[in-house]
Order: structure tokens, then sequence, then C-alpha cells
């Protein structure tokens, strides 16, 4: 990561509190064990992977802490919400031959 160390450790503590927030979610979800979150469950790790891609990419501690809204829970939980959505609704075209 680049930048001064105070930029790099906040930076960092950006990304685990996204990463944080996801995996706080999905081990409620499977401790749950219930079927309907199967999806859900999907979502959120599917927001995960593309965290930890975008993460991977990007070592700029400056663009972390500029954009860190992007990366807060609630932004974090929304994107996995939306990931969501779109795989049910790629789900019932294929099921319904859209």
């Amino acid at each position: 990561m680049k930048g001064t160390e105070k930029q790099i450790t906040w930076a960092e503590n950006i990304q685990k509190t996204a990463l944080d927030t996801l995996q706080r979610n999905i081990d409620r979800m499977k401790a749950a064990n219930v079927k309907s979150y199967e999806r859900t469950i999907k979502a959120f790790e599917k927001c995960k992977e593309e965290l930890l891609d975008c993460f991977e990419k990007c070592d700029d501690a400056a663009l972390y802490i500029k954009n860190r809204e992007t990366f807060s829970s609630r932004s974090v939980l929304q994107k996995a919400n939306e990931i969501e959505l779109i795989m049910t609704n790629k789900e019932l075209d294929e099921q319904f031959g859209k």
C-alpha cells in the first residue's frame, strides 16, 4: 500500500470494516441455517470477492480514504443486496424464459 503510515493504517481499517461487515452477515445467515438465505449468502460472498479483487488492484491509501463512504458498512451491505437482486432477476429470467 502506498501512502503515509497514518494513511495506510486508515485505509487498512476501511478495508477491514468492509470485509468484516460482509463476513459477519454471512456467518449470521449460515448459523441461522435458513434455506431462504442461500441466495443472499451467495450474493454476500460475491460482493466480498469483488471487494477483495478491488483491494488487490488498488494500493493507493489516499484513494480509499477519499472514497471511504463507498466502503462503509451501509454501502457494502447495499451493494450486496443489489447483487442479490441481480441474481434473483437472472434466475427468474432463466426460469420463465425472458
